[in-house]
């Protein structure tokens, strides 16, 4: 014989979600992204850089996660000179803040998500 057990049911998402927006933000002394709205163009003396991000949608399912990196304009992501550059899940968080002590004082660095 055999059972009549089943699974749970998995939903199949073969297409990425719509885009959505990321800002690159303001990081206060404490080293928490703040939640202005404004699009930081450039970081101080900061040792941290913060983004926020949000409308990232599937007519499908929902997000179980989110994967970020900061990769340099030119020299791109998952550089082995830059460990930011790497993706790493952070969860179903929407705003993120990392150390920016391996990011090179004047190139223009991009948040991914």
């Amino acid at each position: 014989g055999h059972s009549d057990s089943t699974s749970d049911a998995v939903t199949v998402v073969l297409e990425d979600p719509a885009p959505g927006v990321i800002f690159d933000s303001t990081v206060n002394s404490a080293g928490e992204v703040v939640a202005d709205g404004v699009d930081v163009k450039r970081y101080g003396p900061h040792r941290a850089v913060g983004a926020m991000w949000w409308g990232f949608a599937s007519p499908v399912a929902p997000a179980v996660s989110y994967s970020v990196a900061v990769c340099g304009f030119v020299s791109g992501c998952n550089n082995a000179g830059n460990p930011l550059s790497f993706f790493a899940d952070v969860g179903l968080v929407n705003n993120i803040t990392l150390g920016s002590m391996p990011l090179i004082e004047g190139e223009e660095y991009r948040w991914h998500v």
